[in-house]
């Protein structure tokens, strides 16, 4: 039962994203499909019409190398839009472009990474290596260290025996006064 839900919900919104993926290139080239109606129209119109703006040069049976031609008011110009020039460009077609975009900064994204990968490498091996150099100096240091307090020790040592000996003296020399105070 579960699966079934789910094979549904998905099958729908495959469905979506079809549908969107078709409108969106429907949209694309909506605007290029009505300037061409547009186009086809007037040349239609200009081919059955007397009053059609070349109507005058086709009626006349003139030679056309001389200069009195009669030219027309105006013409329809097709031409695509520009990304840069246009800001009526569609939602699809600026995603598209954003998308070309993209792919082409990718491969240059990439080459950054990559030349910021190997100067983090660059580092990390610098650091290592000074790490190395600071841990040596660093026990070079421990060990001048512990030298130093084994002659402390030593010295205090020494210099415990002294002040035991000068107790030792002076209590020898305050029995002793003790015992001269008592014969007395």
């Amino acid at each position: 039962v579960i699966f079934m839900f789910l094979v549904n919900v998905v099958l729908l919104n495959l469905l979506i994203a079809i549908m969107g993926d078709i409108f969106a290139r429907i949209q694309e080239s909506a605007r290029a499909a009505f300037l061409y109606a547009k186009a086809s129209i007037i040349v239609e119109f200009e081919s059955v019409s007397k009053v059609g703006l070349f109507s005058s040069c086709r009626n006349n049976k003139r030679n056309y190398t001389n200069r009195e031609i009669d030219y027309p008011q105006w013409l329809q110009v097709l031409e695509p839009q520009r990304a840069a020039d246009n800001k009526d460009i569609s939602l699809v077609a600026r995603m598209k472009l954003l998308n070309d975009m993209l792919e082409s900064n990718k491969s240059v994204s990439s080459k950054q990474i990559h030349a910021l990968e190997e100067k983090l490498e660059d580092y990390t091996q610098k650091i290592k290596a000074e790490s190395k150099a600071a841990n040596k100096g660093l026990q070079d240091e421990v060990t001048k260290l512990g030298n130093a307090m084994e002659t402390m020790m030593i010295e205090v040592r020494g210099i415990r025996d002294v002040v035991l000996a000068g107790n030792e003296e002076m209590r020898k020399d305050l029995q002793r006064r003790q015992r001269e105070a008592e014969i007395r």
